[in-house]
């Protein structure tokens, strides 16, 4: 069987050729190749990586946007408008590590979170201002909404729920 040699320095070109016509824009004046930073700033799961502002008691607490847009903390009022449930425990040595943050209203299928409270099957979720759920408040005051519990738990457990954007509900 004889081997067929390859002239590398031709092929090389025909592949340089290759990329550039068919990266080349349709109108370039200067063939030059022009590329696309398309998936950038893009989370199709709904997942997003943020640094810890300090350390997550448990795997599945509600967290708020930190000290900056790139950190995130624990909840720390039940008025606080939630941005996600951290799917990490971060240990309070290493907070320079990105951690999973599942953002309600955009991650796909439904969450778990680690409640605060008792809660039924069905109930509407809230933050309790420690990074733990419980049933919406009807006292007084302005709350969110964070979705509707799909099982029972009390304080402690860490139960599954139907996410949605974070609603503002106002109880005069």
């Amino acid at each position: 069987m004889k081997r067929k040699s390859i002239n590398l320095p031709l092929a090389i070109r025909h592949a340089a050729r290759f990329l550039n016509s068919a990266l080349r824009t349709p109108h370039s004046a200067f063939n030059r190749v022009c590329f696309a930073n398309i998936g950038e700033g893009q989370h199709p799961t709904g997942n997003k990586s943020y640094l810890p502002d300090t350390a997550i008691a448990n795997r599945n607490n509600l967290v708020i946007i930190g000290s900056s847009q790139y950190n995130i903390t624990p909840s720390a009022a039940n008025t606080d408008l939630p941005l996600g449930v951290c799917t990490d425990s971060p240990d309070a040595t290493i907070l320079d590590v990105p951690v999973n943050v599942a953002l309600l209203g955009c991650a796909n299928g439904t969450l778990k979170v680690v409640l605060g409270g008792t809660v039924n099957a069905g109930d509407l979720l809230q933050s309790n201002g420690d990074g733990t759920a419980i049933k919406l408040l009807t006292t007084t005051g302005t709350f969110y909404s964070i979705g509707r519990a799909l099982m029972a738990g009390v304080a402690g457990d860490t139960i599954e729920f139907a996410h949605s954007f974070p609603l503002k509900i106002v109880n005069p």
